[in-house]
């Protein structure tokens, strides 16, 4: 647990935004300090960072490099297996259950239960724990699909583990030797496929919720910053940061 603590919070600590408001408070104090030339630097490296962070040049260029080898799922493909990986979710019983999923959880299911429409013998698989809340994300993802069309008796849960190294170790027993698609964003399947060929299994890859599309020539004020382009370098930024953990931890 502590492991994953320290993950999550260098994850968070190391994203664009932060860093930012680090440059700024570090800005700052070298104003009150009296050191106006070296705050103004700081400041204008902040700023600069900022620009590079929220516009699409710096942007896509990180989510195309992240991205850059993943193969599109064949849907010719036999399988026994559609393991989809857990994300995020709240259990707020006020809002529909497509509400409850995060957007990266919303990704996955909807790309799951594509794929198991053309492949109706499968069993689908969710994983995922609960965090804070009372249903465990793989329990709230099988809700998402039954609400969809998939048979319950077609699902199966694991609601213990807490990251992708322990989705692909809990999974182990039932995927050797098995032909199962790998569900997950596209961003995020480099680090998914090396877990689970660790643990001799053979993934196929069912990308989703990629971050680069070719959106053809852009207008003027596209290049404007925007949130939306902040979104794609900081998850570019949080799966370089899962990489270089991955080959750390592991």
């Amino acid at each position: 647990m502590l492991s994953f603590t320290i993950k999550k919070w260098l994850g968070a600590l190391l994203q664009p935004l932060p860093l930012i408001l680090i440059l700024l408070l570090i800005t700052l104090f070298l104003f009150l300090r009296g050191k106006k030339r070296t705050a103004i630097g700081v400041q204008s490296i902040a700023i600069l960072f900022f620009i590079a962070v929220t516009t699409p040049p710096f942007a896509n260029f990180s989510a195309r490099a992240i991205e850059a080898n993943i193969v599109q799922f064949d849907n010719a493909k036999v399988l026994d297996y559609i393991v989809v990986l857990g994300c995020g979710h709240v259990n707020d019983r006020r809002v529909p259950i497509t509400s409850q999923v995060d957007s990266c959880s919303l990704y996955r299911v909807v790309e799951g239960v594509r794929i198991f429409q053309s492949h109706p013998n499968t069993k689908l698989v969710f994983t995922g724990f609960g965090g804070n809340q009372p249903l465990s994300n793989a329990e709230t993802n099988k809700e998402l699909a039954l609400a969809l069309g998939v048979p319950d008796y077609r699902i199966l849960t694991y609601s213990t583990p807490k990251d992708t190294r322990e989705e692909a170790q809990v999974l182990t027993p039932i995927l050797k030797d098995k032909q199962f698609a790998l569900v997950t964003e596209a961003s995020h399947m480099p680090r998914a496929l090396l877990y689970f060929q660790q643990q001799g299994l053979t993934p196929i890859p069912a990308p989703t919720a990629h971050l680069y599309r070719d959106e053809g020539p852009l207008l003027s004020y596209q290049y404007l910053p925007d949130a939306h382009y902040l979104h794609k370098t900081e998850r570019a930024v949080y799966e370089y940061i899962g990489q270089l953990w991955q080959k750390i931890a592991h």
